[in-house]
């Protein structure tokens, strides 16, 4: 299996990266000029709007790393407790970091507010950052990392069959992996979780697709969330109500419901 990274646009010079943010800090500009106002001061709107896109800088950058995170490691069946724990781990020290930033940045540009620098002073207006807004940037993580997967989500399928091999292009990557080595394919919501011998492949894909293209490659379906690649069946046993289980070489063990049951049994006879 050869990994090759695929050419894209770079991402910093998206739009989409910095546009929502840019947004956010005149949003918070905005709020904070009239709050200001109202409690009879003359606010600068221009040092209210330069702090505050200075304050909201980090995003960008957070969000590109959100995101690749995120999709890298999405919420699959297979490996769920694994991924809250990792997300809630990496949503916790996102937050901190950003805090640890914000408060950095309260002492340069809003010394009159902190005070002098000191380690007392320092971890007070810490203390206080953490307080008031722990829970927002905890809770932007994950707004972030859902719409990342979302729009990651909606891209067009491309997983492709070139002579005997799976071709997956996903996450600015492209991969091989021989049909052969290929056990079984899994349905996880709106991917392909498709288990080698080299390990498993996360694909945007949809199974009943994938099960129509490898119908003719010694691949069949046997539930409605599984393809088997029949040179890997040991045997095939009855359970009950018409259903059955298969049980590949490698010792795993798939239902084969009574939907696909009689199909599963022909192709298994005609031979891969």
């Amino acid at each position: 299996m050869r990994s090759i990274p695929a050419i894209r646009p770079t991402p910093l010079l998206s739009s989409a990266l910095w546009a929502p943010f840019l947004v956010l800090a005149l949003l918070s500009a905005a709020q904070i000029w009239f709050r200001q106002s109202l409690a009879g001061s003359a606010p600068s709107w221009g040092r209210i709007v330069w702090t505050n896109l200075l304050a909201w800088a980090p995003w960008p950058l957070l969000a590109l790393g959100i995101g690749t995170l995120w999709i890298r490691w999405p919420f699959r069946r297979q490996q769920l407790t694994p991924a809250i724990l990792l997300h809630s781990a990496a949503a916790t020290l996102t937050a901190l970091s950003y805090l640890l930033f914000l408060t950095i940045f309260r002492f340069a540009f809003f010394s009159g507010y902190t005070g002098p620098l000191s380690t007392a002073s320092f971890g007070h207006v810490f203390a206080t950052e953490v307080g008031d807004f722990f829970a927002v940037t905890w809770v932007l993580y994950w707004g972030i990392g859902a719409t990342a997967l979302f729009l990651h989500g909606r891209r067009p399928s491309r997983v492709t069959l070139p002579d005997s091999r799976l071709e997956i292009r996903t996450a600015g990557r492209t991969r091989w992996v021989d049909l052969a080595s290929v056990e079984c394919i899994e349905a996880d919501r709106s991917y392909a979780v498709i288990h080698s011998d080299g390990g498993t492949h996360l694909a945007r894909e949809a199974l009943c697709r994938l099960a129509e293209r490898l119908g003719e490659r010694g691949f069949a379906r046997a539930h409605r969330s599984w393809i088997v690649n029949l040179t890997q069946v040991r045997e095939l046993r009855s359970t009950s109500h018409g259903d059955a289980a298969v049980e590949l070489h490698s010792g795993r063990r798939l239902p084969v419901s009574r939907t696909y049951r009689a199909a599963f049994e022909r192709a298994l006879e005609q031979g891969p």
